[in-house]
This record gives structure tokens, sequence and C-alpha cells, in this order.
């Protein structure tokens, strides 16, 4: 059997000077073959500070242009990879800020993946885990296989421990992403909030 084709948004998380964040999503983007892959960077949307999500509005058409094209994008995902630096022992705000602009509802009954990095040796594990609450809290159930990038800033042209996490990670975001695009085919996912 063929595998399912997936439609993948990858959301990195950082829009400071000189982010390593971008050195990480661009290494990551030469080994997403299999998926279409729809690249979201804040930085190059310039969405606002989050002031009145798009479902807040009484009507979405009433919403920015700019938001109702992304919330298109977003709910078209069968799963997503957020790739967050580690600031302050916490994810990225530029990955929450943009998140929280759609309801969970566009989130709900997917998959992602947790991609964290950092320049120290724990390569942003502590954003990773609490990566994985927030994106739980959306209904957008995160692998089990994450990546963390220690000491992000030297990440090379090749790094085979930095390959195999992703492989790992990939191979769940398809399994996984296959059977909730079957599932939700079939009916709705039951949200609880």
């Amino acid at each position: 059997m063929a595998p399912m084709e997936l439609n993948l948004v990858v959301i990195l998380g950082s829009i400071r000077d000189g982010r390593i964040g971008k050195k990480v999503a661009e290494y990551l983007k030469k080994r997403l073959d299999g998926f279409n892959v729809d690249f979201m960077d804040p930085d190059v949307l310039e969405l606002p500070l989050l002031r009145k999500p798009i479902h807040f509005y009484e009507e979405q058409s009433e919403a920015p242009q700019l938001l109702q094209d992304l919330h298109e994008r977003i709910k078209k995902a069968d799963a997503y990879v957020v790739i967050t630096p580690e600031y302050n022992r916490n994810i990225s705000p530029v990955l929450t800020n943009f998140m929280d602009h759609f309801p969970p509802s566009s989130y709900n009954g997917k998959v992602s993946g947790i991609v964290s990095y950092s320049v120290s040796a724990h390569g942003g594990s502590i954003a990773g885990y609490s990566c994985r609450g927030f994106l739980v809290e959306l209904g957008c159930l995160p692998v089990p296989a994450s990546v963390t990038v220690a000491a992000a800033h030297e990440l090379g042209e090749k790094n085979a421990w930095f390959d195999k996490d992703i492989g790992i990670m990939l191979s769940q975001l398809r399994w996984w992403g296959s059977a909730t695009k079957s599932q939700r085919a079939i009916s709705q996912c039951p949200r609880t909030m």
C-alpha cells in the first residue's frame, strides 16, 4: 500500500536577529521528503502580537486577510512540526503568539513533532517538555520522539545523531498522521473544551 500523502506545516518559533532557528529549520527542511510542506516563518509573515485571534471575530471574514489566509493553511495540515528555541527555560513566545491566533479546533485531532534547540548542552530539552503540554492543549498530540539540538550554533551540514532523531520523529509523524487523517475522514475528533 502506498504511503498516504500528508500536509505538514512547519512553524519556526523565533524572530530574533541572527537566530539559530533558521539554521535548524533549513537543516530539517532538507529531510522532509514525502510530505507536502508548508513552512511558516513568523518573521517573514510579520504576524502582530496577539490582540484578537481569528475565532474572536463574530464573522471570520471580518478578520484581517493575513489571518484568514494563514488559518486556511493551518486547517489544511495533517501534522505540524514546531521548532522552538529555549528562552528563559521555556518555549518561545513567538511560537505561542503565532499558534494562539487560531482556535484549538484547527489543530484538533492532528499530530505534531517538536524540535527544540539551544546553544547549551541540553539542546532546549526544557522547552521541548513545555511545548508538549502546549500542543496537547491545542489538540495536536505530539508524537513520542522529539528532537533536541544541543549547541545548535555548531550545527553542520551533516550530523548523524540529528539525522537519526529526525528520522524517528518523521516516521512517527507519518504513521500517526496517516492514522489521524483516516480517522478524521470518518468522524470529527471529540473536543474536551
